[in-house]
């Protein structure tokens, strides 16, 4: 796996730091709002990380496998 500035990452706590910044990145607070869709009407849901589930080091792995065995063709 490459991280967002090119360098080969090779050990877990690499990848699992990279994917943990790369979904930091995307948080609603990262957002901006497009002022194409503003509508004063609209009801906004906000999800605190509170209310969250905690997501342990095991499914982020699981997860990773199956992301790998469905890239290779053989899910089934």
């Amino acid at each position: 796996m490459k991280s967002f500035d090119g360098k080969t990452l090779t050990s877990k706590p690499e990848i699992l730091a990279e994917i943990e910044g790369y979904y930091g990145t995307l948080s609603y607070k990262n957002q901006q709002p497009d002022p194409e869709y503003d509508d004063p009407t609209a009801i906004l849901t906000r999800y605190f990380t509170e209310e969250l589930p905690d997501i342990c080091l095991d499914e982020i792995e699981l997860a990773l496998e199956q992301l790998k065995l469905l890239k290779t063709g053989n899910h089934c």
